[in-house]
């Protein structure tokens, strides 16, 4: 348990996806972020789908813990996704990279 090279939890490594994707040049300052630079290199669409994949989940346990609030609440949100203009941006930033990946090769 405690080891020196555990695995980063899911939102720190959620975190430093984001990082690289947006400074894929930058000196990174991790070696976890590093790792990751060089995944978005040599392989860009195993790197965006894990990107989008952990946005995803991330997003479906943001709504089914706003919908037990609003079941213990008394309140109609059902689970009701609320979406935003940068969500939205980002998943068709992704789904365009997905399609200009799969059409390059």
């Amino acid at each position: 348990m405690g080891s020196k090279d555990k695995a980063p939890r899911p939102t720190e490594l959620l975190r430093d996806l984001r990082w690289v994707y947006k400074n894929p040049k930058a000196k990174a300052d991790t070696e976890a972020r590093t790792k990751l630079q060089q995944m978005f290199r040599d392989e860009p669409e195993a790197f965006v789908r894990m990107l989008a994949g952990m946005e995803k989940d991330r997003r479906s346990k943001k709504v089914e813990a706003s919908a037990g609030e609003s079941a213990g609440k008394g309140g109609g949100g059902g689970g009701r996704i609320v979406r935003d203009e940068g969500a939205e941006r980002v998943e068709e930033m992704i789904a365009r990279l997905l399609e200009e990946a799969g059409g390059e090769g």
